[in-house]
């Protein structure tokens, strides 16, 4: 009889934490930019952007690869968690210089400051669940 480590019996409970959150992670951004789009303002904290076809494509194309680094991590390959948070990064880098070209009608500077430190931390919860999870259970992933 070999005693098993609460490491190895928590695997099962912390692998579909992280998938459920990353997955509810992506409805929020489909809900809120690509249903968004078509209710005509995208809530963004206490203000409403106005949508753009730009902004649509680039939502639709981040949730797909999105779900892919899901779908790679729901089969226990690591690189699925480089996929979610550099397409999350990739998009979030978009729509920042979006803003600042002038496709949507962006929010006032300081509520920017805010944001973006909402957007900090939000990705260094992303890092962990995503990539620090498959590293932590290495033995687990490929």
């Amino acid at each position: 009889f070999m005693e098993t480590s609460f490491k190895s019996r928590a695997f099962p409970f912390v692998f579909w934490i992280m998938i459920i959150v990353l997955l509810l992670d992506t409805y929020d951004t489909f809900s809120r930019e690509v249903i968004g789009y078509f209710k005509g303002s995208i809530p963004l904290g206490d203000i409403n952007i106005e949508p753009s076809t730009l902004g649509l494509f680039v939502s639709v194309i981040q949730i797909i690869l999105v779900l892919y680094g899901i779908y790679l991590l729901f089969k226990k390959k690591k690189v699925g968690g480089y996929w979610v948070v550099g397409v999350n990064f990739v998009a979030v880098c978009v729509t920042f210089v979006a803003f600042f070209l002038g496709f949507t009608a962006g929010p006032p500077s300081e509520y920017l400051s805010q944001l973006f430190l909402f957007i900090s931390i939000w990705f260094i919860v992303l890092c962990l669940v995503a990539i620090g999870i498959p590293r932590f259970y290495s033995e687990k992933f490929d």
